[in-house]
């Protein structure tokens, strides 16, 4: 069978196959997945391994994506998720466990269409667990609650916004200020629909934040991407996702 053929299939079962992988893999406990020993954790392969770990409850789907809102396919041979232009809200959740300073970096690369809103629908979330005896211990309702799994009480939420000049720009979030944060990691149309490789340090951004706080008895409990309200006609395009030191 050609690698055309095969990959064609592999389109084809996930999208027919959106919901019952989505019921399959939040009905299974959840799967929290370690950093490996070369200090190095791949959050999302938008490959046969993504289906994989759906099954297997180490990737979760939280909401109701409709059929073909979320899309395996191809560009230049290099494997990628498309995020279909929908109404509904909905994020894949990848539960891990991870020292905040022993894997601060996050890498991955995406495509982002135009939009009219502030900042795209679809974005990056990171979930992470703060010193025991931190102020403010409780877990904003943003984050994502998977049974089985540590509930965050601190959030950074990467954005990709409508306007070039916000990058780089890190402030509170407008509603829960205390345990949560925004971080605009590129924007802007004339950036759109363009492929761009991201690295942060999660480290930096936490301790800008959160200052004070002993980074090295904080924990990343989950990284996410997150679906809200996407504008049709304005899909987002990831490669691979991955979390190292």
């Amino acid at each position: 069978m050609s690698q055309v053929k095969k990959f064609s299939r592999l389109i084809s079962f996930f999208i027919i196959g959106s919901f019952i992988l989505a019921i399959y893999g939040c009905s299974q406990p959840a799967v929290i997945s370690a950093v490996g020993p070369d200090g190095t954790l791949t959050i999302l392969k938008p490959d046969e391994s993504f289906t994989h770990a759906l099954e297997s409850g180490r990737m979760v789907i939280l909401g109701d994506p409709p059929p073909a809102s979320l899309i395996l396919t191809q560009h230049e041979s290099i494997p990628i998720l498309k995020f279909s232009s929908t109404g509904s809200n909905f994020s894949i959740v990848r539960p891990i466990e991870a020292n905040l300073m022993a894997t601060p970096y996050l890498d991955w690369s995406w495509n982002m269409a135009d939009h009219d809103t502030p900042y795209h629908g679809v974005s990056l979330m990171v979930g992470i667990i703060a010193p025991e005896g931190s102020p403010n211990e409780y877990s904003p309702s943003m984050a994502p609650h998977i049974k089985g799994t540590p509930a965050a009480n601190r959030i950074i939420s990467i954005q990709w916004s409508k306007f070039a000049l916000e990058r780089g720009h890190l402030m509170p979030h407008p509603v829960l200020s205390a345990n949560a944060v925004t971080y605009v990691a590129r924007g802007g149309s004339e950036n759109a629909r363009q492929w761009w490789r991201e690295s942060i340090d999660l480290s930096n951004l936490y301790a800008r934040s959160w200052p004070g706080e002993d980074l090295t008895k904080s924990k990343i409990v989950f990284i996410a991407l997150v679906a809200k309200d996407l504008q049709e006609g304005s899909p987002a395009y990831f490669s691979e996702i991955k979390l190292f030191r």
